[in-house]
């Protein structure tokens, strides 16, 4: 064996053991949030309320993201069980696009003259009618950026006048003490 082929095979086994090293790398830094979960926090039909809360890779599921319990929208059909399983399940959708929660933000817009809240992947984009989580009640609709200041323990960017929220970001961050009511 001549000195340039042990040199290849000294390289070729510095990448061959540094690989493992930095997928082992890549799998630290990866959030250990997998999904998101519709649950009902009541039994009792005065008080039921539902919550979207985010749920960990070991199966622990987190403070509620949005507690769900406004009657606003009931007549249409759309009570606080049927919307909060909506919720969720674009949220499920919209991690499963983008990859996991990581880069997924949170905004606030109008579509059809109504204050939505949406998910983007960056803090350029805003809210179309393909990315809109929910339209804000009657009461929310007077302030959407209150209540999104609400959300997720404050930890708001803007880009110009528009809020966005780093879902990953706190959701991995365990930073969201307040669920926004949506009442």
């Amino acid at each position: 064996m001549n000195l340039k082929q042990i040199f290849n095979l000294t390289v070729l086994g510095v990448i061959v053991t540094q690989v493992p090293l930095l997928a082992a790398e890549t799998s630290i830094a990866t959030p250990d949030i997998i999904r998101f979960e519709c649950i009902q926090l009541s039994n009792h039909p005065s008080e039921s309320k539902f919550a979207t809360v985010p749920v960990l890779s070991d199966g622990t599921k987190t403070t509620p993201l949005f507690l769900w319990k406004t009657q606003e929208f009931s007549e249409t059909g759309y009570t606080p069980e049927r919307r909060c399983h909506q919720v969720t399940d674009r949220l499920n959708a919209a991690t499963t696009t983008n990859g996991g929660v990581e880069n997924l933000w949170l905004t606030i817009g109008r579509i059809n003259h109504l204050g939505v809240l949406c998910y983007v992947n960056n803090t350029s984009s805003g809210c179309n009618k393909n990315n809109v989580l929910f339209t804000f009640n009657r009461k929310n609709d007077k302030d959407p950026a209150k209540v999104i200041a609400k959300m997720l323990n404050f930890s708001i960017q803007k880009s110009g006048e528009q809020p966005y929220v780093n879902l990953g970001q706190s959701v991995n961050n365990k930073s969201f003490p307040e669920s926004v009511i949506i009442d």
